[in-house]
């Protein structure tokens, strides 16, 4: 399972706490610990999560979610739900 993370000037700390890999797409201020590519402010997070669709074509992961820098507003507990599915796939 692999994270893909759409960031504009978010606190990711939360990152800390996943249990599996990800990835950080930003396109404001870059935090070297977490930042794994900066893109142009353009398209929203739909622009990264394409972005990396199209450059990982031929070696996507079975099981992707794709996030927002702060997912929170859509779903409180989304770190609670993502390291019990990565713990179930194990």
């Amino acid at each position: 399972m692999k994270i893909i993370v759409a960031h504009y000037n978010e606190d990711l700390s939360w990152l800390d706490k996943m249990k599996t890999n990800y990835i950080v797409y930003s396109k404001g201020f870059t935090n070297s610990k977490y930042s794994s590519y900066t893109l142009p402010n353009v398209g929203r997070e739909a622009d990264a999560y394409l972005y990396y669709i199209i450059n990982n074509y031929y070696n996507l992961d079975n099981d992707i979610i794709f996030l927002q820098g702060n997912p929170f507003d859509h779903c409180p507990d989304v770190i609670d739900v993502i390291n019990h599915t990565n713990d179930i796939n194990d």
